[in-house]
C-alpha cells in the first residue's frame, strides 16, 4: 500500500536546468566543463537577474549531477559573484574538482583580493572570465591560474597574440591562457599557434542542456536556517537538528556528499556523518548556497515534507522501544519514505546515489524485508486502520497500540516545530 498522498494531486518537485560547455586542450582532450545556469522559462540562454542565484543553483543542484557524469580528470568551472566570494560560498566546493571563475563584473577591492589569496592558499584553482586587457581587472592577474580571453571582443589577431604573450611574461606562478568563444577553425588554429593552452566555444560544442528535478525547501525551514546561520555559529548537533527538520534538505545533502563532487570515501548514510565528514564551515556555505538557490521557489504545500518528518520522529521513538534498527536509521526511513511522491520518481532512481542500509532500501524500493512493516504501520495509522496497525505493531515487536498512537500524534507536533 502506498502513501495516501499522490503526485497527481501534489506537484511537489521543480525541474531545474544546467548547461555544460566543454573546455579542450591543444591535443583535443576534454580538460573540463563550464557549468551554466539555465532558467526553466528560457533554456537556450542564461536568463537571470542575480549572479548569486544562478551560481548557487549550479552548485547545489547541478554540480553533483554533472560531476557524476564526467571523468574524474575533468574540472568544473563555477562562476562566482562578489557576494558569493565575500560570503565564502566557494568553500562548499571540492577543490580537487572545481575551478572558481571570477565574473568580469567583480571589482578587485581589498576584501575580494584577500579572499582570493586565501582560496589560493587552500589549493583552489582560480580563473578570470572575459578578459580583454581591462586595466581595472589587472589586479586579479596576481591571483588567478587561468585567464579566459574573449575572442568575440578581442577580434584582431595582433591583440589576441599580444594578450597571450603578456600573460606569459607576468611575474609569479604561470598563468594558463584560455581562448573562449572560439567559433571557427581559423580562430582555433590561431589560438594554438600563438600560445593559448585551453579552448572553449561554439566551434567545439554549444552548451549542452541537462535537466533534473529537485524538491524545493519549504518556507518555514528556510527562514529558520537563514536566521540560525546569520545569527551565530552552530554546533554540529544544532546543524543536524535544523537539517533533519526538512526531508528535502536532508536528501539533497546526502546526495551531494555521496556524489562525485567529493573525493571517494566510505558510504555516508546519515546527516550526522555528513556533517562530521564535510565539516561545519563548508556545510554552512553549502546551506547558504542552497538557500540562495531555492530563494525563488514557489510557495508549495507542506504535507509530504511534514509527513516524512513526522514518520521519522515516530520511527525513532519506536526503534528506541524495540531496540532495532539504530535510531538514526529509523529516522531516515521515515524521513525519506515520502520522497517518491515528492519527486514523482521511483525510489530506485532517487536512492541510487545514497548508500542507505539494505533493509531501508528494500523497505522503500520494494516493500520487502523487516522494515516494510514500519512503512505499512505508518500508513495504517494515517488512514485510521487501527486493527491493521495493531497487527503490524505485533510483527515489529511492540504491543501497546494506544501508546503508539499517542507517540504518532506527538511526532506530528515535533515535525511542525
Amino acid at each position: 500500500m502506498r502513501s495516501v498522498f499522490s503526485p497527481e494531486k501534489h506537484n511537489f518537485y521543480e525541474n531545474y536546468f544546467v548547461a555544460r560547455q566543454p573546455v579542450f586542450t591543444s591535443s583535443g582532450k576534454c580538460w573540463g566543463y563550464e557549468l551554466l545556469f539555465r532558467s526553466p522559462t528560457n533554456t537556450s540562454r542564461a536568463d537571470f537577474s542575480c549572479d548569486s542565484f544562478a551560481s548557487s543553483q549550479v552548485i547545489v543542484d547541478g554540480l553533483p549531477m554533472i560531476l557524476s557524469d564526467i571523468s574524474l580528470r575533468c574540472k568544473a568551472l563555477i562562476n562566482m559573484s562578489t557576494d558569493m566570494l565575500l560570503d565564502r560560498i566557494s568553500l562548499a566546493l571540492p577543490k580537487e574538482r572545481c575551478v572558481i571563475e571570477i565574473l568580469e563584473n567583480v571589482k578587485p577591492e581589498p576584501d575580494i583580493l584577500r579572499e582570493l589569496a586565501g582560496l589560493r592558499a587552500r589549493g583552489y584553482l582560480l580563473a578570470l572570465d572575459d578578459y580583454v586587457g581591462q586595466a581595472q581587472l589587472r589586479p586579479f592577474l596576481d591571483f588567478v591560474n587561468i585567464v579566459k580571453v574573449d575572442f568575440r571582443e578581442v577580434v584582431s589577431l595582433a591583440d589576441r597574440v599580444e594578450l597571450c604573450t603578456t600573460l606569459k611574461l607576468l611575474k609569479g606562478p604561470p598563468r594558463i591562457a584560455l581562448a573562449e568563444k572560439v567559433e571557427t577553425r581559423e580562430e582555433y588554429e590561431q589560438a594554438k599557434k600563438y600560445g593559448y593552452s585551453l579552448f572553449q566555444g561554439y566551434f567545439f560544442q554549444k552548451p549542452e542542456l541537462v535537466e533534473d528535478r529537485k524538491v524545493p525547501l519549504h518556507t518555514e525551514s528556510r527562514l529558520r536556517l537563514l536566521y540560525a546561520l546569520a545569527s551565530r555559529d552552530l554546533s554540529p548537533k544544532e546543524l543536524e537538528k535544523l537539517i533533519l527538520r526538512d526531508s528535502a534538505l536532508s536528501y539533497r545533502l546526502l546526495k551531494f556528499i555521496n556524489s562525485a563532487a567529493w573525493p571517494p570515501h566510505v558510504p555516508i548514510r546519515t546527516v550526522a556523518h555528513a556533517i562530521a565528514y564535510m565539516g561545519t564551515a563548508p556545510l554552512r556555505k553549502w546551506l547558504m548556497a542552497t538557500l540562495i538557490a531555492d530563494n525563488r521557489s514557489s510557495d508549495l504545500k507542506l504535507e509530504l515534507a511534514l509527513l516524512g518528518t513526522r514518520r521519522g520522529y515516530f520511527f525513532q521513538w519506536l526503534a528506541s522501544e524495540v531496540g532495532r534498527p539504530e535510531e538514526d536509521e529509523a529516522f531516515m526511513l521515515g524521513l525519506f519514505s515520502t520522497l517518491e511522491a515528492l519527486y514523482d520518481a521511483p525510489f530506485e532512481r532517487l536512492l541510487a546515489c545514497i548508500p542507505l542500509p539494505s533493509d531501508i532500501m528494500n523497505a522503500l524500493c520494494f516493500r520487502t524485508g523487516p522494515l516494510s512493516a514500519w512503512i505499512e504501520l505508518a500508513e495504517a495509522l494515517e488512514q485510521g486502520e487501527l486493527h491493521n496497525a495493531s497487527i503490524l505493531l505485533g510483527r515489529i515487536g511492540y504491543y501497546c497500540l494506544e501508546k503508539a498512537a499517542i507517540k504518532y500524534q506527538e511526532a506530528y507536533e515535533l515535525a511542525q516545530y
